[in-house]
């Protein structure tokens, strides 16, 4: 995954994609006295070899924080990682890549949850849509911890549920002619439209809101265009 000497690889998490056979790969990386950590990722081909350099992708750069937890799921043709920002009290990071490497969101890692409290156990999962599903034990060092849920939108990286215009496809806060050209995008999947329109909800396109979008979501976007 990395060839850099003098460096401790721990907690390796991955993501699988299906349709190429590619492996998405995160850890922490740590010094040789591991008193300084980091997030590190690597794309392995369905032959097995590195595809983000040797030295894997810097994803945080080694710093005092104590990483811990990364968890990873797919995503279009890269991933998404989260993980606890240090051992104590902490954040909840993530990130989303594509398949060089180069960061989906602005800025490149997101907050997830900003309660600085202890945590644990997180696991991650997504929904058939692609939106990421977090779940942890939260609560203070000593005392009663509770579960604690969140999902993550993958356009952009925000929490909480998405907001869909309905018939809106270019994402600009109003319908016309110019959503014409990406609702037919949208028909030919949500794949497709993302990449075509990053930052964009494909589910925007489901005109007849029966949460998909398919050829009976036509005569309904053609009268939202005309209302």
């Amino acid at each position: 995954m990395n060839t850099t000497a003098g460096r401790i690889r721990l907690e390796p998490t991955h993501a699988f994609r299906p349709a190429t056979g590619e492996t998405f790969a995160f850890w922490v990386e740590t010094n040789s006295l591991q008193s300084q950590w980091g997030v590190y990722g690597q794309k392995i081909s369905a032959a097995g070899a590195r595809q983000w350099g040797d030295t894997g992708l810097e994803i945080t750069a080694l710093d005092g924080n104590q990483e811990s937890f990364v968890r990873a799921t797919p995503f279009l043709d890269g991933a998404m990682a989260f993980w606890f920002e240090s051992s104590g009290n902490s954040r909840i990071l993530g990130t989303r890549v594509d398949s060089g490497g180069a960061a989906a969101w602005v800025p490149a890692v997101r907050t997830v949850s900003n309660r600085i409290t202890e945590k644990s156990r997180l696991d991650v999962n997504r929904t058939p849509s692609g939106m990421a599903l977090l779940a942890w034990g939260d609560g203070p060092a000593t005392g009663n911890r509770d579960i604690y849920a969140t999902n993550v939108n993958p356009p952009n990286g925000s929490v909480g549920l998405p907001v869909f215009l309905h018939g809106d496809t270019d994402c600009d806060g109003d319908i016309d002619f110019d959503d014409i050209d990406p609702f037919v995008a949208a028909l030919g999947g949500q794949a497709v439209y993302e990449v075509l329109y990053p930052g964009c909800y494909w589910l925007n396109a489901d005109a007849d809101g029966d949460g998909d979008v398919d050829f009976d979501d036509i005569d309904a976007f053609v009268a939202l265009i005309g209302s």
